[in-house]
């Protein structure tokens, strides 16, 4: 993995998503990527860190830190928190096809990462959750 052209410390709060696509949004400008990997990658940054205000600190207090970089034309992005541990990689299969009004549980924003994510891996680190997120081909 390269350095990462963006390090951001971020407070687990509902403003924690807004600063980060801001930053993303920037990097992106300056690299050149167009507007559909652009908001592929926001999505499921948007997600991810929604997840783990929510889910992961549960209205607690907690730091998220984003990493961001480029290798060729991929871009790589990292999320790391200090949340309960949470492999997103793991989660069951939400079932989209269903009436939402009958299907049980969420799942849908992880499907989402997945979908638009070319690579997704998660490891643990000490007491860190490290989420390691791909889009190949993003950089023109």
């Amino acid at each position: 993995m390269s350095h990462p052209a963006i390090e951001l410390h971020l407070k687990a709060t509902s403003q924690a998503a807004a600063q980060a696509l801001d930053a993303i949004e920037a990097a992106a400008r300056a690299w050149g990527i167009t507007s559909r990997p652009l908001f592929q990658i926001q999505l499921a940054v948007d997600e991810a860190i929604s997840n783990i205000v929510k889910h992961g600190y549960q209205g607690q207090a907690g730091e998220i830190i984003l990493r961001m970089g480029r290798r060729g034309k991929d871009v790589w992005i990292e999320l790391q928190d200090w949340a309960q541990p949470f492999d997103p990689t793991l989660a069951p299969q939400p079932l989209i096809h269903r009436d939402p009004e009958t299907r049980n549980g969420g799942g849908v924003g992880l499907h989402l990462m997945h979908q638009v994510m070319d690579e997704l891996s998660y490891r643990r680190e000490g007491e860190a959750n490290v989420l390691h997120m791909v889009k190949r081909g993003a950089i023109p």
